[in-house]
């Protein structure tokens, strides 16, 4: 739901955005769903979301987008997704108004229409 316009690498960058998030637990929860539900973190769950109706409308359709996104989500399960994030714990849409946690020293990549940033785990060391 979040980068079905940024196509596989987008959706796949999402993913791992909720794996780093439980691969180091911290306020935003412990697993997917409590990583993936925690509010205001993905906007497509936050309650009232216009985003809902589309994924459901999607399903019913078998649209190929969610198809592809269910594979990229078995992945992620799977532990079996490669990292396109560098890391990243967070992101943002190009199109929303830049957000006051965004710093530029935490910034790691832009893929399609959201840029990532690993705002709260330490860098990673480049060998």
């Amino acid at each position: 739901m979040e980068a079905r316009g940024d196509g596989q690498e987008g959706m796949e960058a999402v993913a791992n955005v909720v794996l780093n998030r439980i691969n180091h637990p911290r306020w935003w929860g412990h697993g997917i769903a409590s990583v993936c539900l925690e509010p205001y973190q993905f906007s497509a769950w936050n309650e009232g979301s216009t985003q809902i109706p589309l994924v459901k409308e999607a399903i019913e359709k078998s649209d190929p987008i969610y198809l592809d996104a269910v594979k990229i989500a078995e992945l992620a399960m799977k532990d079996d997704l490669q990292d396109n994030t560098k890391g990243s714990d967070s992101y943002f849409s190009i199109y929303a108004p830049y957000p006051s946690w965004a710093k530029e020293t935490e910034f790691t990549v832009q893929i399609g229409r959201q840029r990532f940033y690993r705002t709260e785990l330490p860098p990673i060391e480049e060998a």
